[in-house]
C-alpha cells in the first residue's frame, strides 16, 4: 500500500548521553533517530457514514492481521481494524463480537489523520 503511519511524521535525532552507550559506539553511532509521535484522530459519526464498512463476526482463530491481510492485502495495516474498533489488541475482542472493517483504506486513513 502506498500509505504510510510514518510519511507524515518528522525525525528527532537523539543525542543524549542515555543513548550514546557502548552498543551504539560499537555500531559507529553518536545518536539515535527517532520518529515523532504521530496522533491519531477517530472519524466523526458523519465520516463513518460516508464510508463502505464490512461486519464480520470474530471467530476462533480470526486475528487482526489476518483481517487487514484478506481485506487490504497487507498485514502491517492490523492497526487501522483496531482502533476503527476501538480495540488495542486481539485479546479485546471476544468470540461473535462484530468488527467493521472500513472498506477503503485510504479514505480512513485520511479520516486518521495520517
Amino acid at each position: 500500500m502506498p500509505i504510510s503511519r510514518y510519511d507524515s511524521r518528522s525525525k528527532i535525532l537523539n543525542n543524549d548521553d542515555g543513548y550514546v552507550d557502548a552498543h551504539l559506539a560499537a555500531r559507529g553511532l553518536k545518536q539515535v533517530t527517532h520518529y515523532s509521535t504521530g496522533k491519531l484522530f477517530y472519524p466523526t459519526v458523519e465520516e463513518i457514514t460516508r464510508m463502505e464498512v464490512t461486519t464480520v463476526v470474530w471467530s476462533h482463530g480470526d486475528r487482526l492481521y489476518k483481517l487487514a491481510s484478506s481485506h487490504y492485502g497487507d498485514p502491517t495495516y492490523w492497526w487501522v481494524i483496531a482502533f476503527f474498533n476501538k480495540v488495542a489488541m486481539d485479546s479485546d475482542i471476544n468470540i461473535g463480537d462484530k468488527i467493521s472493517i472500513p472498506a477503503s483504506l485510504e479514505s480512513v486513513l485520511r479520516a486518521y489523520g495520517v
